[in-house]
Parts: C-alpha cells; sequence; structure tokens
C-alpha cells in the first residue's frame, strides 16, 4: 500500500466499532424497555443485553484486528507530502467507533485495562486530530489543497463546454428558470 491507500486501511475499523457500539446501547435499553411493555418475559431484556455484549465483544475484536493491521503498511508508507494530508484525516473517525466501546466494555466489565486504553487511545486520537487539523490549515494557506491551476479550471471549462448538453436532459424536456435572481448592478443573490 502507498499514499492515501494505507491511510483508507483505518476505514475498515469504522462498521464494527461503531457496530459493537451500537449493539451495547441497544442491549441496555431492550432491558428497560422489553419488560417496560410486558409482552414478553421479564428476563427477555436481560437475554438481550446478554446477547448483544457477546456480539459486541466479536465486533470489537475485528475492529481491533483491523486496526493493527492497518498499522502495519501505515508504518512503511508515511508520505510527507501536503498535498495528501485530506486523506490523512482517515485517521481520526473510523478509530472512534472502537475507541469508544472500549470505554462501554470497561463499564461492563469492570476491567481497569480497558478504561487505561481508553484514555491512552483517545488522547492519542486528540494528538492526531489536532495535528491534522494544523497541516490542514497549512496546505489550505499555501495552496497545496483546495486549490486549483488556471490551466486544470481552463481544461475543465472546455471539457465541460465540448460535452454539450448536461445528462439527463434532452431538447424535449422543458427548461426550469432560476429561482436566482441577480440585482442590476450588485454582487448579492436574491433567492425567491
Amino acid at each position: 500500500m502507498h499514499g492515501g491507500q494505507a491511510n483508507g486501511a483505518f476505514v475498515a475499523c469504522g462498521p464494527p466499532g461503531f457496530s459493537a457500539l451500537t449493539l451495547i446501547t441497544l442491549g441496555d435499553h431492550a432491558r428497560t424497555i422489553l419488560p417496560a411493555r410486558g409482552y414478553i418475559a421479564d428476563i427477555a431484556g436481560d437475554v438481550w443485553y446478554s446477547a448483544s455484549v457477546l456480539a459486541s465483544l466479536l465486533l470489537y475484536g475485528l475492529a481491533l484486528f483491523f486496526f493493527i493491521f492497518g498499522l502495519m503498511p501505515y508504518r512503511f508508507s508515511l508520505r510527507r507530502h501536503m498535498n495528501e494530508i485530506l486523506g490523512c484525516w482517515a485517521l481520526t473517525f473510523p478509530n472512534v467507533g472502537w475507541i469508544t466501546t472500549t470505554r462501554s466494555l470497561g463499564d461492563i466489565f469492570q476491567i481497569q485495562g480497558f478504561f487505561t486504553f481508553h484514555l491512552i487511545m483517545t488522547i492519542l486520537m486528540c494528538i492526531t486530530w489536532l495535528v491534522l487539523f494544523i497541516f490542514t490549515v497549512i496546505a489550505i494557506c499555501e495552496g497545496r489543497i483546495f486549490k486549483s491551476r488556471r490551466e486544470d479550471v481552463i481544461r475543465d471549462i472546455q471539457a465541460e463546454e465540448s460535452e454539450g448538453a448536461p445528462a439527463g436532459k434532452t431538447e424535449d424536456s422543458p427548461m426550469i428558470p432560476s429561482s436566482t435572481h441577480h440585482s442590476e448592478g450588485s454582487s448579492r443573490t436574491v433567492t425567491v
């Protein structure tokens, strides 16, 4: 893996991590909702909760597995180009799911190791977020991202003009008038 692919390896941590957290939360609510309705036995909520916690443990393990294997190629393919900074944001959001699940599992099992691991990973995630934020602002200010060369803009405009009518629009389709009007001599836009 190279460049943005290594950053994208962490995206796989998101679905199992957030699913584990969701199952724990649903199971916790099932303990109060199911007995309150009285449709089934009072123990059904506890059974649902227990099954949710066990399924969450499996998904949590899968998320950790993906995280560990996501670290391996990342170590060897770290690029120091500011124009690839946006791909690095894949390090933050997907990992939040399993890190938050770590705290929930610590609350359930009362194991100090979960709390310690959660604290360490939360601090690392906050540092990662802060570093990425600073580098993204620097990249924007230097014009390395969100800025196109003049030649690229002209080429894109010419390509759009040569394509003709936009996709899905035919000669028989009626023209829909714009709901935005520009007042003459003014740079502001008035929406009707």
